[in-house]
């Protein structure tokens, strides 16, 4: 039984041990498994740590912009390569600076608020850097506080943007110069848009429509046009909007008070293709000026032409008188005699006429342009004021050259040029003794940059330098009233500047001629050739 007993006891304690030692391999299968596991992921960890430093190093040395890495008391803890060559300094002499080593606009103390003011709120803001070598540049610094490598510390990124703060300040005096030219300048300019609402105007245009600017922006532009016009502003208006620039275009509008005025306007869109740039003129005192300048040269021309008829006229009379005399005296005429008297009064009657056609030619005023030899201008010219030219006891000397060719208009150009040759006429009238010699020199060649120049030049002394830089400005005149209205010159030089894009320079000369010196002033006219 004892024995029974004891077997059983056995059996029992062989099968607990069993059971343990079972439980015991089991336990180090687990355990070795967690371990293998453990391992497994403590790899993928320090793989994920390595490529993030990995990255991180590749931030810092790769970032175009200056990576500061800070502690919480502002010290320095890594940099990027960026960094350092931003502010110039070696990466051992980098790590011994502080904040305010390189930003000197911050005290110690503010350099501490700073960094307490600084959280997991990214913030920007603008300061200058001083770089090792005492340059400066704007920087423009991004700011955040992170965790990293289970501490906290401040991230911050800069960027040096002195070149877009340049171009940004050039930009701004860019656009203050344009809008002190905008509204300080003599002609009115307007933007308007599409439907010819005024959006903003010069205080010049104001001024010429008589309208305050507020007033003007409750404007239509075609309310300033006038009725019978209307259909070529809106013309004009269209073709500026389809990109077509209009130049120097005429018209008259109605302003302010009733009143009518005659303006030059220009118009071109602008590149935001919603609005267009009107630039105007007022040319109802230029207009003025012209007719003034017409009417006076009206006059020169009828006392020219009663310069040239005056010596035909004496030779008809004098024929015919001849012709009655015979008869009273009952002396007989022969066929010869009749034929003889006849020629004369005929071809001075011819005469009469072609100086006729002549001027009706020039004041018809035909404007067109055309190739035209320079000769062919000068001779019209010369023959239009060769009366008075002689009547003065006057001496033309031309050098001109027959195969030079500009584009122009005959009448315009005569015009211009009979202006010039009046005014050396005057001044010999008034300085030389018709007693001696009155010169007027007129040459016509190609000069050295291949333009056509041509030069009027007389023996009348000069002109004083007090006078010779306002002989053009309108009204301008040396002359007594009754002589000089001021106008000549001003039309010569519009005629040359403006109508034919030439140039025309005056100053005194002095030469010799036929072995005496003289000194007078010169006119230089020069135009584009044509070949």
């Amino acid at each position: 039984m004892i024995y029974i007993f004891i077997t059983i006891i056995a059996f029992l304690f062989a099968l607990i041990a069993y059971k343990y030692e079972r439980l015991f391999a089991r336990n180090n299968e687990l355990l070795k498994n967690y371990n293998s596991q453990l391992k497994h992921e403590l790899s993928i960890q320090t793989a994920d740590l390595l490529k993030q430093k990995k990255e991180y190093k590749q931030l810092l040395e790769n970032s175009s912009d200056g990576i500061f890495i800070l502690s919480t008391k502002g010290n320095l803890l890594e940099f990027s390569k960026q960094a350092s060559k931003m502010l110039g300094y070696t990466e051992s002499e980098m790590n011994k600076l502080q904040i305010s080593d390189w930003d000197r606009s911050l005290s110690k103390s503010e350099v501490t608020s700073l960094i307490q003011s600084i959280t997991e709120t990214p913030m920007s803001f603008e300061t200058i850097h001083t770089r090792k070598d005492k340059s400066t540049y704007t920087a423009a610094i991004t700011t955040v506080k992170i965790n990293y490598n289970n501490e906290q510390v401040i991230y911050t990124s800069v960027r040096d943007i002195s070149l877009q703060k340049r171009n940004e300040q050039t930009i701004f005096d860019q656009k203050k110069e344009l809008e002190t030219i905008f509204q300080y300048a003599q002609d009115g300019i307007a933007i308007i848009n599409y439907e010819g609402d005024f959006k903003k105007v010069n205080h010049s245009f104001a001024k010429i429509t008589g309208y305050t600017e507020r007033e003007l922006q409750e404007l239509n532009c075609k309310s300033l046009s006038t009725l019978e016009e209307k259909e070529i502003y809106q013309n004009v208006i269209s073709e500026a909007v389809n990109g077509k620039g209009i130049e120097n275009f005429e018209i008259s509008c109605n302003v302010a008070n009733n009143k009518r005025i005659i303006v030059n306007m220009s118009i071109s869109r602008l590149p935001n293709y919603k609005s267009l740039l009107l630039i105007v003129k007022d040319t109802s005192a230029l207009k003025m000026l012209e007719e003034q300048s017409k009417l006076a040269s009206m006059g020169e021309m009828i006392g020219n032409i009663a310069h040239q008829w005056r010596q035909p006229l004496s030779i008809i009379s004098t024929s015919a008188s001849g012709m009655k005399a015979n008869m009273d005296f009952g002396i007989e005429l022969t066929k010869n005699d009749v034929l003889k008297f006849s020629n004369i009064i005929t071809q001075q009657s011819e005469y009469l006429s072609q100086t006729i056609d002549n001027f009706r030619n020039f004041l018809k005023g035909d404007k067109n342009h055309v190739n035209i030899f320079v000769y062919k201008v000068l001779e019209n010219t010369l023959s239009l004021t060769n009366a008075t030219i002689k009547n003065n006891y006057i001496q033309i000397i031309k050098d001109i050259d027959h195969d030079i060719l500009i584009h122009g208009s005959i009448n315009e150009l005569t015009e211009a040029f009979i202006n010039i040759i009046n005014n050396a006429k005057d001044v010999l009238k008034e300085k030389i003794d018709k007693n001696q010699n009155r010169l007027i020199f007129i040459t016509a060649k190609r000069n050295q940059d291949n333009k056509v120049e041509i030069i009027f030049k007389d023996n009348g002394g000069g002109i004083s330098d007090d006078i010779i830089k306002k002989i053009f400005e309108p009204y301008f005149t040396s002359k007594h009233q009754s002589i000089g209205t001021g106008l000549g010159l001003t039309m010569a030089n519009k005629i040359i500047n403006e109508r034919h894009k030439g140039s025309i320079f005056v100053y005194n000369d002095e030469y010799i001629y036929k072995n005496k010196r003289y000194k007078g002033a010169c006119f230089k006219v020069c135009f584009d050739l044509i070949e």
